[in-house]
């Protein structure tokens, strides 16, 4: 699917999925093109690649079983 994209030099291009993840890894997008109108990057909730996000190395606490926790 083809997404129309403006930068933040004003430019409008129009690119895929992996060209508009690859724009906003590089801070170049200043909105895009949604069904439902423009998302305002900054502004409107955008989805991020989960590989891309920094992993916690604290203690993990969720979904754990009680008396493990306890015994550790």
């Amino acid at each position: 699917m083809l997404i129309t994209v403006e930068l933040i030099d004003g430019n409008r291009v129009t690119v895929f999925q992996e060209g508009l993840e690859n724009l906003l890894e590089h801070n170049l997008v200043k909105r895009f093109k949604r069904k439902s109108g423009w998302a305002i990057v900054g502004f409107d909730p955008i989805r991020s690649n989960p590989s891309l996000q920094i992993s916690f190395d604290g203690y993990e606490r969720r979904h754990q079983n009680h008396s493990t926790r306890i015994l550790q």
